[in-house]
């Protein structure tokens, strides 16, 4: 069985669609390459981490807390082979 055709399978008993990005980090980790995803996740923390781009404080009462969400994207090259997964932690 080809590689392709090992994906669809397994994406659809998932319930996913392996050819498009999933919309949320639960669909994500119901692709058959979910384990690619955790890393892309843990890649993205990690720079965060690395950049100092927050710090965990008690939230002031009345105080607006901005939301935030996941972008992911599936990197390709020219040929339409996947380069690497991406995630993007966004608010």
């Amino acid at each position: 069985m080809l590689a392709i055709d090992k994906e669809l399978e397994d994406a659809h008993v998932a319930g996913v669609d392996p050819l498009t990005d999933p919309r949320s980090y639960r669909e994500a980790m119901a692709h058959s390459n979910a384990v690619q995803w955790a890393e892309a996740f843990a890649e993205e923390m990690a720079v965060h981490e690395r950049n100092g781009t927050w710090e965990l404080v008690d939230c002031p009462p009345g105080a607006h807390v901005v939301d935030n969400r996941w972008v992911l994207k599936t990197k390709r090259r020219a040929d339409g082979t996947v380069e690497r997964l991406k995630a993007r932690l966004v608010a």
